[in-house]
């Protein structure tokens, strides 16, 4: 099924008082502004935030990963590897751990 969401990757925009998430943009679709996150009174949580939001794209296909390894959809190795590995790296995403 093909996603109805604006295509990933998401990157996060940090700005003086609120953060905003962006697309980085592909082919088919330029970037564009995801959303703002916050008001304007430059809370730390409202970063943490616009962080977990900017990992959607990533959180969803690690999700999908580790759901077709949990149905016994893949099975080898490499599979196991590759949607634990994708599963960190979204994880990492959503709290600023590069």
């Amino acid at each position: 099924m093909k996603a109805k969401h604006t295509p990933g990757p998401w990157t996060l925009h940090p700005t003086a008082l609120h953060p905003a998430v962006r697309s980085v943009g592909t082919p088919d679709a330029g970037p564009r502004r995801i959303c703002t996150v916050g008001t304007m009174n430059g809370n730390p949580v409202d970063k943490a935030n616009a962080r977990l939001i900017a990992a959607a794209p990533e959180l969803l296909e690690a999700l999908k990963a580790c759901a077709a390894v949990c149905a016994g959809e893949t099975t080898n190795k490499r599979g196991l590897i590759s949607a634990l590995e994708r599963a960190r790296a979204a994880l990492a995403k959503c709290e600023g751990v590069k």
